[in-house]
């Protein structure tokens, strides 16, 4: 599964005075995160992304991301998304003293039925894998 946020963020909005965007998403398994910064941020728009109160991007809540004119993209991540309203939360701020500056976050994560069917599957991989091992040790 597939989904974006945009967000412009205003001109002189310090990390202090962060904006909080609450993106929801589906239960399942988060996988990526990517972030798009237009041309002329020079590093001045910033985020950070949290799934409930644990940083995923980056994994330290006293870090930030920075860009200009490119899309910075997380490790795999392999987060579990769970409860009754999931969702993302995407702190934002801007401390170009003249621009605002509209960023987006995309992300990528596998449907909890579909997690299931690959469990599934790499289950049965797992105990061919063992009949295999057995036999080639007798």
């Amino acid at each position: 599964m597939f989904d974006a946020w945009d967000y412009t963020i205003p001109a002189s909005t310090s990390e202090a005075n962060r904006i909080r965007v609450s993106c929801p998403i589906s239960l399942g398994l988060l996988v990526e995160l990517d972030v798009d910064f237009p041309s002329g941020c020079f590093g001045l728009a910033r985020c950070r992304v949290f799934l409930g109160e644990k940083p995923v991007f980056p994994r330290s809540s006293s870090s930030h991301i920075k860009g200009d004119n490119n899309t910075v993209r997380s490790e795999y991540i392999a987060e579990r998304v769970k409860g009754n309203l999931p969702r993302l939360t995407w702190e934002v701020w801007n401390l170009d003293v003249t621009y605002s500056h509209m960023l987006t976050l995309k992300a990528h994560w596998i449907t909890e039925e579909e997690l299931e069917t690959q469990i599934s599957l790499l289950n049965g991989m797992l105990a061919r894998l063992d009949l295999i091992a057995r036999a080639l040790y007798r």
